[in-house]
């Protein structure tokens, strides 16, 4: 089956949200920039500021590069303190770097709003050095009562990530990843045609019945991959298009409250 939208719109999804990025600045009721420093490669900082997103012509562009003193940036905003959903379907229109070491650019979601006592994390696409490839991922966070400890399980039909390839790559032209979640599966697309599917409609599952909110980013010289090559000389760019939701009467949105809990939207 595939998800174009005249088949969504036919079945009874509306579309409840869309971002073109067609303004000078992102809008600050949805989108928050996350200003964040991490330990990268030899312990030079890897950083995610806001000075690295830009648009223009209708994207949005993330770009990493290293910066004179040896740091590694790169950017991130999230709707954290605008709103996130609980099923329907979701969309990027995206042109990906061309890959190399140390470039891990993402659109992903997360469940860790106040009040949120089992955490998740879809990462609706990854991209982790090759172009040619993405990874799609269901992950869930829990801490135990007795030991004070953290945990974390990796969901999917008996893999870890679930992988898709395209020809020549990513990087070459865009491509439009999608997540489509229901109360019964999880599946993940490229260019509307599904290339995975899980079902989440069992108690192994119930984490992935929780409002989420969106992520865009780009992560660039974290130790979880390889060290980025100093001499490289093209641009580092992620550029997104568009970012879309649509969702039929199971769908639901939800404002973020000044507390950091959420109330649906009437």
């Amino acid at each position: 089956m595939k998800l174009i939208h005249d088949e969504l719109i036919k079945n009874g999804y509306k579309l409840v949200f869309e971002d073109h990025f067609d303004k000078d600045s992102l809008n600050p009721d949805v989108w928050s920039i996350v200003e964040m420093r991490q330990e990268g490669h030899g312990g030079r900082g890897a950083f995610r500021k806001k000075e690295n997103l830009s648009i223009k012509d209708s994207n949005l562009t993330i770009t990493a590069r290293i910066e004179e003193n040896g740091d590694y940036t790169s950017g991130m905003i999230n709707t954290s303190k605008g709103f996130c959903y609980k099923y329907g379907y979701a969309e990027i229109r995206a042109k990906l770097p061309k890959g190399g070491k140390g470039i891990w650019p993402g659109f992903w979601t997360k469940s860790d709003y106040k009040g949120s006592l089992l955490n998740t994390e879809i990462d609706i696409f990854e991209m982790f050095e090759d172009d040619t490839k993405i990874e799609s991922t269901l992950h869930a966070w829990w801490r135990d009562r007795i030991y004070n400890k953290p945990h974390h399980i990796s969901f999917g039909a008996g893999e870890i990530a679930h992988k898709i390839q395209v020809n020549p790559s990513f990087s070459e032209d865009y491509h439009t990843i999608g997540y489509f979640w229901t109360k019964d599966f999880a599946e993940f697309t490229v260019d509307g045609v599904p290339f995975t599917h899980v079902d989440i409609n069992n108690p192994m599952y119930s984490a992935f019945h929780t409002p989420i909110y969106f992520i865009i980013s780009m992560a660039f010289g974290l130790p979880h991959i390889s060290a980025p090559e100093e001499d490289r000389s093209e641009p580092i760019e992620y550029k997104i298009d568009y970012i879309r939701l649509y969702q039929d009467e199971t769908g639901e949105l939800y404002d973020f409250k000044e507390d950091g809990t959420i109330a649906k939207r009437q």
